[in-house]
C-alpha cells in the first residue's frame, strides 16, 4: 500500500475500533475504494440505529438541559449522546454540550459523524470548540479533528489553527483531513516563519504526501511564496519532497514550485541531482516533457556535469516515444538544444532506434536546422546516430 491507502485504512481502523495492522486484507483496495469504504462503514452506523435515536431524543426534548446533560454523563455515554444529538435541534445539543465535562464532551465528539453534525458545529461557541480541541489534542485524537476539518467554515479554521502552538500537530490532523485545498487556503494566512515550520514538520513526521497535496492547491502567490523561502529549507527536505514526489506520483505539485525558482535555487537544485535516485532523476526529466516545465528543468539540466547526463542517457530508455519527442521539442522551441544533445550522446545503443524514431517525428525542414546546430556545438559525431537514416 502507498502512504495514501495507509491513512484510509487507518481512518477505517478508528471508525471500527481497530487496530490498522487487523485490516491488512484491504491493501487490495486502491485509495478511491478504501475511500468509499470508509463512508459507507459511517453512512452504515449512523442508519443502522436513527429510528431509535430519534425516540429517545424526543423524550429528550421535555427535559432540562442540565439534567439531559447529567444523564448522558454518568448513564449513556459518549456514543448514545452522540447519536441522540443528531435528532435534537442545533441549539438544544449546543445547550446540553455547555453543561457537560470538556473531557466527556471530546469523547462524544469522537464519535460524531462530521457531516450530521454541521449545523451543531457551525452554530457552536468558539470558545467551547477551542476547549474540545485543545483536550483531542492533548489526547493525540488527530483522527477526529482531521475529519472535522472538511466542514469548518474558514474563520473557525483560522482560530483553530491560531490555537495550535505546534506545527507538528497541525500536520497530523491535516494528515486526516479529506479536503486538502482547505488546507491549502488556511496555510495561505501563515507568516513565512510558520510555513517554514510547516515544512520542517513534515519531514520530521514522514508526511511528504499531504504536504504535495497541500501544494497542489496553491494559488500562483502561494507558490511564489514557498519557492522564495524554500532557501531556508535543508538539502534533505528538498531531496525527500522530491523522492515523495516520484514515488506518489505528486512529483508536478511540486514542479509547479521549482518553476518559481530563481538561478542561484535552480543550480541548487542541480546540485542535489547526484543525490537523487534514478527514478526521481527520470521523473525530472519526464516533466520536461511538459511544456509548462520545460524551460525551468531544462534549465537546471545546463547546469549538470557530464557524469550527471553519463547517468541520465541510459535512463532515457524509461520514457515512451512521444514523452522523449516532447522533451526534445521542447530544447528545440526554448533553444535549449545542447542539452538534449547531452542527453542524446549518452543514449545506450539499444535505445538508438527509439531516439531515431523521435527524430523522424521532427519536419524535414527542423530536422536539417538540428543537425546543423549539432554541428555547430560540436556534437555532430557524438549523435550522428539520429540522421544516419535520414
Amino acid at each position: 500500500m502507498d502512504h495514501g491507502e495507509k491513512t484510509q485504512v487507518e481512518k477505517i481502523s478508528y471508525l471500527l475500533h481497530s487496530n490498522p495492522e487487523k485490516l491488512n486484507f484491504l491493501s487490495q483496495l486502491s485509495k478511491t475504494e478504501l475511500e468509499s469504504l470508509h463512508n459507507l462503514i459511517m453512512q452504515r452506523i449512523y442508519a443502522e440505529t436513527s429510528p431509535t435515536w430519534e425516540k429517545l431524543a424526543a423524550v429528550a426534548r421535555f427535559m432540562p438541559n442540565f439534567i439531559n446533560a447529567k444523564i448522558s454523563e454518568d448513564i449513556l455515554g459518549e456514543e448514545i449522546t452522540a447519536n441522540l444529538s443528531y435528532h435534537l435541534p442545533a441549539k438544544d445539543s449546543i445547550a446540553v454540550a455547555s453543561h457537560l465535562s470538556t473531557r466527556f464532551l471530546a469523547k462524544v465528539v469522537e464519535r460524531l459523524v462530521p457531516e450530521k453534525a454541521i449545523p451543531m458545529i457551525l452554530d457552536y461557541p468558539m470558545r467551547d470548540l477551542l476547549r474540545i480541541v485543545r483536550e483531542l489534542v492533548a489526547n493525540e485524537k488527530f483522527y477526529t479533528l482531521g475529519s472535522f476539518i472538511d466542514h469548518l467554515p474558514h474563520e473557525k479554521l483560522h482560530q483553530i489553527a491560531q490555537e495550535l502552538d505546534s506545527e507538528s500537530d497541525l500536520m497530523q490532523i491535516g494528515k486526516f483531513a479529506g479536503r486538502k485545498d482547505h488546507l491549502a487556503g488556511l496555510i495561505s494566512g501563515f507568516d513565512d516563519d510558520r510555513l517554514t515550520k510547516l515544512v520542517e514538520a513534515s519531514n520530521n513526521l514522514g508526511l511528504f504526501s499531504e504536504m504535495l497535496e497541500i501544494m497542489g492547491h496553491f494559488t500562483e502567490d502561494d507558490q511564489i511564496r514557498f519557492a522564495r523561502i524554500s532557501d531556508q529549507f535543508s538539502d534533505e527536505i528538498l531531496l525527500n519532497l522530491i523522492a515523495a514526489g516520484t514515488e506518489l506520483n505528486l512529483l508536478s505539485e511540486f514542479m509547479n514550485v521549482i518553476a518559481r525558482f530563481d538561478e542561484q535555487q535552480q543550480l541548487r537544485i542541480g546540485n542535489l541531482v547526484p543525490q537523487m535516485s534514478d527514478d526521481s532523476l527520470i521523473e525530472f526529466v519526464r516533466a520536461a516533457s511538459h511544456t509548462e516545465h520545460a524551460n525551468t528543468l531544462l534549465a537546471i539540466a545546463e547546469r549538470l556535469d557530464v557524469e550527471q547526463f553519463k547517468r541520465a542517457g541510459p535512463l532515457l530508455s524509461r520514457l515512451s516515444e512521444n514523452e522523449l519527442y516532447q522533451l526534445a521539442n521542447s530544447g528545440y522551441k526554448l533553444k535549449r538544444e545542447k542539452t538534449i544533445f547531452l542527453f542524446m550522446k549518452f543514449i545506450p545503443a539499444e535505445s538508438q532506434t527509439l531516439a531515431r524514431n523521435v527524430f523522424q517525428r521532427f519536419e524535414k525542414s527542423e530536422r536539417q536546422d538540428i543537425e546543423r546546430m549539432a554541428h555547430e556545438a560540436g556534437f555532430l559525431h557524438d549523435i550522428q546516430f539520429l540522421f544516419n537514416e535520414t
